[in-house]
């Protein structure tokens, strides 16, 4: 937990405990001994050709529960709900890939590149998930709040496809306060 905290920030990992259960129970095997003796845990390893069985387990890779390949799917699925509108939806698939992200594991320089990279578009669109929410629930009948923070959506890292239902949405709430300026603007980008 120390070296999640230095390295990525975490501070509250109550919400992680299932990932890291998930994570040590997928790494473990249980063996049947002969009847009535206790069953034996044993690690399972990803680097079985390399492995000798001398060295006792030292040099030995655990098991990999989440890899990037996971990761990159459920982004996937979390651009799939956003699209379609399912806000809840996609923010918890969005949160539950940053929160495996933390404990995924990398081989190589590329690799890392990448799971930063993903984290990064997670974090986004938890952003954009939240401001869009509270657009649609708290300030449905305020139009300049909810001019506001339409235009916050806009500065999120998005996909073009939703950058521009963003702009569309900023536009249309800017002239039904009769801001024109704003919309002229947002008009601009979306050209």
């Amino acid at each position: 937990m120390e070296l999640l905290n230095r390295q990525a920030g975490v501070v509250a990992f109550g919400p992680l405990k299932p990932i890291f259960l998930s994570v040590y129970t997928g790494a473990q095997a249980v063996v049947a001994g002969t009847p009535g003796a206790p069953f034996i845990d044993c690690a399972m390893h990803r680097n079985n050709e390399n492995y000798s069985w001398s060295a006792r387990g030292t040099d030995g890779l655990p098991a990999v529960a989440v890899t990037v390949a996971n990761i990159t799917d459920r982004i996937k699925a979390g651009y799939k709900a956003f699209t379609e509108g399912k806000l809840a939806e996609s923010g918890a698939i969005f949160t539950a890939t940053l929160q495996s992200a933390t404990v995924a594991c990398v081989d190589s320089k590329s690799e890392l590149d990448e799971l930063r990279e993903q984290m990064t578009v997670c974090r986004e669109y938890i952003t954009a998930v939240l401001l869009e929410s509270t657009r649609r629930e708290q300030f449905k009948e305020d139009p300049k709040r909810n001019m506001e923070l339409a235009a916050y959506l806009t500065h999120c890292n998005l996909q073009p496809l939703h950058l521009l239902i963003s702009l569309r949405s900023a536009m249309s709430s800017a002239v039904k306060v009769k801001n024109f300026n704003t919309a002229a603007s947002f008009s601009r980008r979306w050209a």
